[in-house]
């Protein structure tokens, strides 16, 4: 029987699961730089994480739809595509829906969004109705840092609620 560790090994492997699966990788990503050391044009290495993101203009807000992973890899895309609204002007709403993995790093790419928006008055909307993703703003303690909800409805009940001074639900 052969042993695990013969297994090529993803990150779900931290987590005491192994697979055997390839990762998905952009194939249009840019290439970095080389790092110092290694042969300038040889192989590229794998993308490690995947996130799409979406945004779609209603009249009372934007939704930012996210699908795939908001990690150490991703944060950056994402902070590029919500840079171009300011948050304490726009409503924003982010859909974590689709979001497969959620780590400190897509924590703290939330937090700082939902901060700016403070700053200005405003506030962050998340769409999240994965349980999962539901239990890790729980136990981190940032659950009550945002307007939370299961759909866009849930979550525009949350926001409105909030301007008109009542505690958030949660």
């Amino acid at each position: 029987m052969a042993s695990d560790r013969s297994l090529p090994r993803t990150r779900s492997a931290a987590l005491g699961r192994h697979s055997s699966r390839p990762r998905h990788r952009l194939a249009d990503a840019p290439q970095a730089a080389a790092p110092p050391g290694s042969i300038a044009g040889g192989p590229a290495a794998p993308a490690l994480s995947t996130l799409s993101v979406g945004c779609e203009e209603h009249e009372d807000l934007v939704l930012v739809s996210l699908a795939g992973e908001l990690d150490t890899y991703t944060s950056p895309v994402f902070r590029e595509h919500v840079r171009r609204y300011e948050p304490a002007a726009v409503q924003l709403v982010i859909d974590l829906t689709a979001v497969s993995l959620l780590d400190s790093s897509g924590l703290g790419a939330l937090m700082s969004l939902r901060n700016e928006a403070d700053r200005g008055g405003g506030q962050l909307g998340l769409v999240c109705p994965r349980h999962r993703l539901t239990r890790l703003f729980r136990i981190t303690g940032l659950r009550p840092a945002f307007a939370f909800g299961h759909d866009l409805a849930t979550v525009r009940a949350e926001l409105a609620a909030r301007r008109r001074g009542r505690a958030p639900a949660g």
